[in-house]
This record gives C-alpha cells, structure tokens and sequence, in this order.
C-alpha cells in the first residue's frame, strides 16, 4: 500500500521517475538494518525523511530552499512539523551510515537508453515501457532484489526491445558493456534473459490479478497510459511473453 501511494502521489507531484526507486530503496535499506519491523507510527516519518533526503540530493534549482520544505508539508498533509523530518531523516542517515545517492535499476536504464541513443536509435519508447517493468516490480521483493539492479534494468530494457521488435543490433548494443558492471557474473546474457522472462510473467500476473497486490495494477497501468509514456502499459503481457518465448525457443534451436 506504500508503494502505490507513492506511485501516485509522487506522480501528481512530478517528482522525476528516478525518485520513486531511490527513496524505495533507502526505505528497504533502512528497514534491513532494523532489529524489529518499523512501527505503522513511525512509517510516516521515515518516508518523509526520505524524501527530504533525495530532494536534497537533487538540483538545488529543482528543489530549492523553502520549496522542498513545502512539498513535505504537502506530502504529509501538515502532520509532520519540520523538525520532526529532520529527527527522523537523521536517524536514517545515521543507520545508514550516511550513505546515501546508491545507484537503482534507473540510474542503469538511463545509462543504456543513452548507450542505445548513441547508436542512432530513438530509445524513448523502450525507455518508458522498461521503466513501467521497473515500477512493477518495486511491488515484489523476490523480482527487485534477486539480481543485481543492473541486470534488472538490462533484463526490463531487453524485454521492452523485444516487445517493440527492436533489431538485433540494439540487443547487442545492450549486453556489450555489461560485463565491466558485472565482471564476476558467469554468463550475463543468460541472467539477463532469465531476469527479462522473470518481468515479463510478473507483469502477466499483474495485469491478470493473480497476485496479492493486484488491486494495486491499475493505478499502475493508469500512469502509463498516456500519450507522453507511449501508452506502453496497454500494451499485451501475454503477447510480449509470447514473443519472448518463440525467440527463446528458436536460439535454443540454433
């Protein structure tokens, strides 16, 4: 339920997409280094704090000083004063070791989108259904966290090429500089073919409500079901998986 609030308060917002999954992961961060889950009381201000800490990671022209400060009190309904924040965004830090600004799976997607831009390609489209897989999957731990965030944004961004039949030529482009992020990873075009089938059946049990957040789908399909997005979330799962499925078969063939 966190999760989806924040899809659509973040959304109305404009907060930029890379937000949602750096304040995501600072929560899921924190949380791991609790001895005990966090408190529903609590949960409010630890969100809170970490907005207040990407919005100080941000431009200083983007969120400048007094603004930032009145999207809290937007975000939190005037609930929470200021100091409150602040307590709570120290705490944070402090447990986190004041380590914060860590890469996620859409730093790694831009990365590529411009990797993909440099060899001519208009990446726009596979850029915005990528980042749709991406958001899926913040909802289900086992497909955020079972892979190294890299490979999930190589595994979302080679599923949205495939999807929009992209030539081979961009696959290759795609998986060409992985080994340098990933230098240990035996084979990293089967880890980003196994983590593409992966997202591919998540989004098909989403869109299906066979899992227990489904109620959340919609939400999710709304925000990128405009124009501006491609309309990638109208868009067929069960195709797309298909086509995944006919070209895996088919190299297996070879």
């Amino acid at each position: 339920e966190l999760i989806n609030w924040m899809v659509q308060s973040f959304n109305l917002i404009r907060f930029d997409d890379s937000m949602l999954h750096s304040i995501v992961l600072t929560l899921d961060r924190y949380c791991a280094r609790l001895s005990m889950p966090l408190e529903v009381t609590a949960i409010q201000a630890v969100l809170m704090a970490a907005v207040c800490t990407e919005m100080k990671l941000a431009s200083a022209n983007e969120y400048p000083s007094g603004h930032w400060q009145r999207v809290l009190a937007h975000l939190c309904h005037g609930r929470l004063s200021l100091a409150s924040i602040l307590k709570a965004e120290f705490d944070v830090l402090r447990r986190l070791g004041f380590v914060v600004g860590i890469p996620t799976a859409v730093t790694f997607l831009r990365e590529f989108a411009m990797r993909l831009d440099e060899t001519g390609v208009d990446s726009n489209q596979a850029f915005q259904l990528a980042l749709f897989l991406l958001e899926l999957a913040l909802f289900e731990p086992e497909v955020q966290y079972v892979q190294p965030h890299v490979i999930l944004a190589a595994g979302a961004m080679s599923a949205a090429l495939r999807v929009l039949n992209a030539p081979p030529a961009q696959h290759e482009a795609l998986v060409e500089d992985l080994p340098i992020y990933c230098p240990d990873l035996h084979s990293t075009t089967d880890a980003v073919l196994d983590c593409e089938e992966t997202l591919l059946n998540h989004w098909l049990m989403c869109s299906a409500g066979t899992i227990s957040w489904g109620q959340f789908y919609a939400h999710l399909e709304n925000k990128f079901s405009c124009s501006t997005r491609y309309n990638v979330s109208r868009l067929s799962p069960h195709a797309s998986l298909e086509r995944f499925n006919h070209a895996h078969t088919r190299s297996l063939l070879k």
